[in-house]
């Protein structure tokens, strides 16, 4: 979907996280594991990541964090020992849990190292992804295009953690700012479903309605 044209490999990374890769004909896909099987790497991954350092700091087994204070600011809990109970609560959803990836990356900013640590492993679960299906697609050090899309791929810190990786240990492999949003890769894909050629004019069309999106 971030590469319209020809092969290449693209991560997802939103609440969730899969990558699916085209080469030479090919088509496969990996992840989407959901939370208890897998997601590395997502938004869920990110934000569970933080609550497990702030129980860690609560039991004096890790140093404090920043995200002691953000988080206890933001879910409305008054010390750390009070996480294990907020934790278990119906409200601390997935989606919930996943927005606090923004938080994190916050921390992270202002000099926090678990927070600079937990968006590097991020970046670095995701590449992983690309590792499998460049070896499964047989790209045999080939130049391969790679992106990364979705709500974590906002995060500046992700996306370098995931290029460093990706472009050291996968042969050929290059890092390509995505063009599209998700949708924008389904609407081209439903194109090539409905059998309607995928020709420049057309990606510079779905092109400009995205950006009328970004401005609005």
């Amino acid at each position: 979907p971030a590469i319209p044209a020809g092969d290449g490999i693209v991560v997802l990374s939103g609440t969730g996280s899969f990558a699916a890769g085209l080469w030479k004909g090919k088509w496969l896909t990996n992840g989407g594991w959901g939370p208890l099987l897998g997601d590395e790497g997502s938004g869920y991954w990110i934000g569970l990541e933080a609550l497990k350092a702030v129980a860690l700091v609560a039991d004096k087994r890790a140093p404090a964090t920043l995200l002691q204070t953000i988080l206890r600011r933001t879910l409305f809990y008054s010390f750390d020992e009070e996480l294990r109970r907020f934790a278990y609560k119906q409200s601390l959803n997935r989606q919930r849990i996943a927005g606090l990836t923004i938080l994190v990356a916050q921390a992270a900013r202002e000099g926090d190292e678990v927070a600079y640590s937990i968006l590097v492993r991020a970046g670095e679960k995701l590449a992983e992804l690309v590792e499998n299906l460049a070896l499964r697609l047989e790209t045999n050090g080939q130049e391969v295009p790679v992106s990364l899309v979705g709500g974590v791929a906002r995060e500046s810190l992700v996306v370098a953690s995931f290029r460093a990786a990706v472009e050291r240990n996968v042969h050929g492999a290059k890092y390509v700012p995505p063009r599209f949003e998700p949708w924008g890769g389904a609407v081209l894909l439903a194109c090539e479903m409905a059998k309607i050629d995928v020709t420049p004019n057309l990606v510079k069309n779905i092109e400009s309605v995205a950006a009328q999106f970004v401005r609005t």
